[in-house]
């Protein structure tokens, strides 16, 4: 190919790479900017069992590598929970209760079980 038309190529490939960047860049502004502080609180707010977690691992004076580390898990995962950005499975709840050495029902904030009908004396 000729010089020019080389450059006729990568002058157009630029301006499509530009173009994605910038389209890219207003999805993500879009994307991000679509939270409402309103939005945020309610998280926070429903987020009883990363807020356990958190209390059970600070009684304990423990940092978010030692918990990690005690349940074989990343630090970002027990961040992660504890902002209620993720929620652990049911296997890391029952690995965290045995841990902490509380209930599941403790760990994820179950106040008063519903009644199951069984006769416990039989």
């Amino acid at each position: 190919m000729k010089h020019r038309e080389l450059s006729h190529l990568r002058e157009i490939s630029s301006d499509r790479n530009t173009h994605r960047r910038k389209h890219s860049d207003q999805r993500i502004k879009k994307e991000s900017g679509s939270r409402s502080p309103a939005a945020e609180e309610k998280t926070t707010e429903e987020n009883v069992i990363g807020k356990n977690i958190r209390r059970l691992r600070t009684q304990r004076e423990m940092n978010q590598d030692m918990l990690a580390a005690e349940l074989n898990l990343l630090r970002q995962t027990i961040s992660a929970y504890e902002r209620g950005v993720t929620l652990p499975d049911i296997y890391v709840l029952i690995a965290m209760a045995d841990f902490f050495g509380v209930t599941v029902d403790e760990l994820i904030g179950r106040k008063d079980p519903p009644e199951t009908g069984a006769d416990e004396g039989a």
